[in-house]
């Protein structure tokens, strides 16, 4: 008579068991999917960013674009460096004084000499990082001056047209 209760001991030992099994299962696969998540979100991040900073200036391209051909069929279609940089530098400076650090952003995207992803974030332990930062530097650097150089040109000629 003993075997019923020794087969009610065991469907409940044998619950108990499932049922910490589920329950490491699931922790289990919480903390991978945690992981997974945290290695996901790390390697996303600066696309996200870079994507996020180049956002408002996606209306600019085509502008640059078409700038870019104007002045190659007025060269006669020769190949010259900087063009697009010296477009951008045009169309910034159209928007620099409502919006100067959209307009050193476009200015920055466009610069033939440096590779600067927009929106990126510094590590200041990594040699990598402040050189990219000492790059940024000179190339945010390069384009205010530039951008308020193409302003002042504008502003002098455009007097220059008043006094005539």
């Amino acid at each position: 008579m003993s075997f019923p209760e020794n087969s009610e001991e065991k469907k409940s030992t044998k619950k108990r068991h499932r049922f910490w099994a589920i329950v490491g299962s699931a922790f289990l696969i919480l903390l991978t999917a945690g992981n997974l998540y945290d290695n996901l979100n790390d390697n996303l991040k600066p696309h996200f960013r870079s994507f996020q900073a180049e956002w408002p200036l996606r209306q600019y391209k085509k502008d640059i674009s078409h700038c870019t051909e104007e002045a190659k069929k007025q060269l006669g279609n020769q190949k010259v460096f900087g063009l697009e940089y010296a477009c951008a530098i045009e169309k910034a400076a159209a928007f620099y004084n409502t919006n100067p650090e959209q307009a050193i952003q476009l200015c920055m995207k466009y610069n033939p000499l440096f590779d600067i992803q927009l929106g990126r974030e510094y590590s200041s332990f990594e040699p990598d990082d402040l050189a990219a930062q000492r790059d940024e530097q000179i190339v945010r650097v390069s384009c205010k001056v530039s951008i308020e150089k193409e302003l002042e040109k504008a502003s002098t000629s455009s007097n220059f047209i008043r006094l005539k």
